[in-house]
């Protein structure tokens, strides 16, 4: 886990190697993807010692695993839209149909951290 937030941290760094004023969105576009790999990192890892230590017996009454169902959804069920965004919006595809993809993620994505916040107390 370390090892990965280094890895992002160091990545994250060196993309404003590339930062130049007329091509920002590079540069932000290449710290997107250092942010969606260390998510996804955490998220497997999270997992992978959740089921290997087995110390939770009932996961709907822990309140970590709505945080990371929610996270998870959000980027899995948007991820195609974001990458295909440019293509949809290029051949008149009706993007604002698509976008509601988005919201109805945003809206499971904030529904689950509520329940997770609801479940700490």
């Amino acid at each position: 886990m370390i090892g990965a937030v280094i890895a992002a941290i160091i990545f994250y760094a060196s993309s404003f190697i590339f930062w130049r004023e007329e091509s920002s969105l590079n540069t932000l576009g290449i710290n997107h993807i250092a942010l969606f790999v260390l998510v996804l990192v955490g998220l497997l890892i999270w997992t992978q010692r959740l089921f290997r230590d087995a110390v939770v017996r009932d996961l709907w009454t822990y309140s970590d695993f709505y945080f990371v169902a929610g996270i998870a959804f959000y980027y899995f069920a948007t991820l195609f839209l974001f990458l295909f965004s440019r293509y949809i919006y290029a051949h008149h595809l009706g993007f604002s149909n698509y976008w509601v993809l988005n919201i109805v993620a945003a809206l499971i994505l904030r529904s689950t951290l509520t329940l997770g916040v609801w479940k700490i107390r």
